[in-house]
């Protein structure tokens, strides 16, 4: 324990010489968010540019020097209990008293373990899902209570959350930043779109390895779908008089994810838009006829918004990517928006059939996967729902 506690202390010395982070002493304030600063103009906009204070889990930014003590004092009389990230958060909250808090970092387990610890607070607190998640990263010890609130990406994910959640009101919405971004208006539609969720490795004894739930998996095996079925959905539309264009999503790495793609496609019928620094992909969703992707949660986003969607199969043997419609995925096995592996000769149909169908009916079809409540709130609604739980 002594080398770990040596470890988080050095960790903790060499954060505070930084000279991008700012010491401050935290001060009383009726919102807090935990989470990550880039966030906050939206979460200004929800609570009506309430006076709001940042507390980043990942110690990046703004660190509260007075709680940070305390927190390390706490977590070295508790013989290491939690983490030092829990009591950081457990002394800011007493100290800051606010009314209202609120999580985008929605699998961060030191917000629910610092939740349980100040449960006498007279505060609310707010959790946005932000990803699609495994039901195993999801708190299934009881936190939340009476007068929280959750919401979760799709309707799907209402029973695991309930676990965590004594009371809170669950709804299901899609994600705040899929919701709050502004969209671009249909414009000429002619492309498939892959999202990708392409991210760099490490090479770890001269092997690729990509660092996913708390663990290194090889680079190919996580992304063995795309190896395997993209050349297959490029053909398939390619068929039908349609490129396929890649949606980066590194916007650090392009070169490296451009030939990454260019290694499964080849040079031709498909086509590259990377991702622009400080830029979301959000405003690019309108511009294709259809868009694809394995697990991505924007795909999710995406549906919730009424694109139309589809989804590559997962091999049943590759326990490293989230299924369709998860945690309810065998209601979706059968799904026309659910390119199987071993079908690949009916896409071109399949993918036509979805493109073409008209809109009430698509709509019912993605009510399959994201449910209707998720589709029909939109961010005016999500910041009713914050400020009468600040006002409450």
């Amino acid at each position: 324990m002594s080398g770990g506690f040596q470890a988080k202390v050095l960790t903790l010395l060499r954060l505070l010489r930084s000279s991008e982070i700012s010491i401050k002493s935290p001060a009383k304030s009726s919102v807090v968010f935990f989470g990550d600063p880039s966030v906050l103009p939206m979460i200004n906009d929800l609570v009506d540019d309430e006076p709001i204070l940042c507390l980043d889990p990942k110690y990046k930014s703004t660190i509260f020097l007075s709680s940070l003590g305390k927190s390390v004092l706490r977590w070295t009389m508790t013989g290491f209990s939690f983490s030092i990230t829990h009591h950081y958060f457990v002394s800011f909250l007493k100290r800051v008293t606010p009314k209202l808090v609120i999580t985008t970092a929605d699998n961060n387990k030191n917000f629910y373990t610092a939740r349980r610890a100040v449960l006498n607070l007279d505060a609310r607190f707010v959790v946005f899902q932000n990803g699609n998640r495994w039901v195993s990263q999801i708190p299934d010890e009881p936190s939340l209570k009476e007068g929280d609130v959750i919401f979760c990406l799709t309707e799907a994910y209402i029973a695991p959350f309930s676990s965590c959640a004594e009371g809170a009101m669950i709804l299901p919405s899609g994600t705040l930043a899929s919701k709050f971004a502004i969209l671009e208006a249909p414009g000429l539609k002619g492309k498939g779109g892959f999202l990708s969720n392409w991210r760099p490795g490490d090479y770890i004894d001269g092997r690729y390895w990509k660092w996913e739930s708390e663990a290194y998996c090889l680079h190919s095996l996580f992304y063995q779908p795309e190896i395997s079925l993209l050349k297959g959905l490029m053909l398939a539309l390619n068929a039908l008089s349609t490129d396929l264009e890649i949606i980066g999503a590194s916007s650090q790495h392009q070169a490296e994810e451009y030939s990454f793609y260019e290694s499964i496609l080849g040079n031709d019928g498909w086509t590259y838009s990377p991702k622009v620094v400080g830029e979301g992909n959000y405003k690019k969703l309108s511009r294709y006829t259809t868009l694809f992707c394995v697990d991505s949660t924007m795909g999710y986003e995406a549906l919730s918004l009424l694109n139309r969607v589809m989804f590559l199969d997962i091999s049943a043997d590759n326990s490293l990517r989230i299924p369709l419609g998860y945690p309810a995925q065998a209601e979706l096995a059968s799904s026309v928006l659910l390119l199987r592996i071993g079908e690949v000769d009916a896409w071109p149909s399949q993918i036509a059939k979805v493109s073409e169908m008209d809109d009430r009916c698509f709509t019912l079809l993605a009510e399959t996967v994201v449910g209707r409540v998720s589709m029909q709130t939109d961010y005016s609604f999500m910041q009713t729902i914050v400020q009468n739980t600040l006002r409450g």
